[in-house]
């Protein structure tokens, strides 16, 4: 039996993937940092044949080897990271630690095992300059780069990752929304907000892809299987955040009236406009109807 190792499975993307791959048949480990499985009912039913609670900002070193002995993977998917970008801002040196010399050093065990090795980046690396980015866009060389703490860890982390293992697949996406064990991505923040009767603020006018985790995780794990590598561009459809936000309130039945669609987080300098192209047929079929879909398979415990 296949064996994959997912790194970060108690979150938003870990969880759909480790889920999907144990629905493809793979034996799937993953890890968790404060999000424990016994605890949490969506990663508990999720099913994994082995969790270890890893915290790899403590002892990178000692935490990777950990993992590999438990695992022996034949496959890693890197989805463990430190995604607030406000805070991120705040704590660099946490987020050069966790977004941008984790992923490498995981990547050089996984090279050492000849394992297929995952990373997932993000849009952020990217400025916000062009109406959208292509996968042969590479920041700073042929386009802007991102002007956040965040977008250039996961930048140096795409140079790094292939810098120390070639065959690797990079994943990029964006706006990523779904079922979240942990309730941290912006519609499950909405939901949360809006059922509890507190107003929730946001910039409505920025624009980017809004992405189902489980559409992602498909596509990922298609990727896997193809034995596909380098950098792809995996992500749904493309809107301003208050008209998704809008769409999640309908599909809830929440009142509109909590939202405040005019606050800019002046502090951190966010790409206005975040659009990832997708130009490969099997994932343009994947996230076709993302939107249509996904709002009300959101479940906020």
């Amino acid at each position: 039996m296949r064996r994959a190792l997912v790194v970060g499975a108690s979150g938003l993307v870990g969880y759909h993937v480790a889920k999907e791959l144990k629905e493809k048949g793979w034996w799937v480990s993953g890890t968790w940092k404060t999000n424990d499985p016994a605890k949490n009912p969506l990663l508990h039913a999720a099913g994994l044949d082995q969790w270890g609670q890893i915290d790899l900002a403590a002892n990178l070193r000692a935490g990777i080897d950990q993992m590999f002995k438990a695992a022996v993977p034949d496959l890693v998917v890197m989805c463990a990271a430190f995604p607030n970008v406000s805070e991120c801002e705040r704590l660099v040196m946490r987020c050069h630690r966790e977004n941008r010399m984790t992923p490498t050093v995981v990547a050089q065990a996984a090279g050492a095992l000849r394992s297929q090795f995952v990373f997932l980046s993000s849009g952020y690396i990217f400025g916000g300059g062009k109406s959208e980015y292509t996968e042969m866009d590479l920041p700073g060389i042929n386009c802007d780069a991102g002007n956040t703490v965040y977008g250039d860890d996961k930048h140096h982390a795409e140079v790094g990752v292939m810098g120390t293992c070639p065959h690797a697949l990079i994943v990029r996406t964006v706006g990523v929304y779904g079922q979240d064990p942990g309730n941290k991505c912006f519609s499950s923040r909405l939901v949360g907000s809006l059922k509890a009767g507190e107003r929730f603020g946001f910039d409505g006018s920025s624009v980017s892809n809004w992405t189902w985790a489980p559409d992602l995780a498909r596509d990922i794990v298609e990727l896997v299987e193809e034995r596909r590598s380098g950098i792809v561009h995996s992500a749904g459809a493309v809107q301003d955040r208050k008209t998704f936000a809008l769409d999640v309130v309908d599909a809830f039945n929440l009142d509109a009236t909590l939202l405040d669609d005019a606050v800019t987080d002046t502090t951190v300098p966010r790409p206005h406009r975040c659009v990832l192209r997708t130009v490969r047929p099997g994932a343009q079929a994947i996230h076709a109807l993302s939107n249509a879909h996904g709002l009300l398979d959101l479940e906020v415990k």
